[in-house]
């Protein structure tokens, strides 16, 4: 999500404030997103992926311990 944003914003020379509007997010919520220090819930993430043109996907693989 934090490189999502990041990426977004400076592909488009967004400023934070313009990002927050893009959003309709607060901006101290905007900015604890782009450091990764929250975890959003799917709602965030479905907003997010509108406002920046993009798809969320979630997908479940295999992890490397054996079971």
């Amino acid at each position: 999500m934090a490189q999502a944003l990041i990426r977004f914003r400076g592909e488009r020379a967004l400023t934070q404030k313009a990002a927050v509007r893009l959003l309709r997010m607060t901006e101290p919520m905007v900015s604890r997103l782009e450091r990764g220090d929250h975890v959003p819930n799917v709602d965030t993430m479905l907003r997010v992926a509108e406002a920046t043109g993009t798809v969320l996907q979630v997908e479940f693989v295999p992890n490397d311990r054996s079971a």
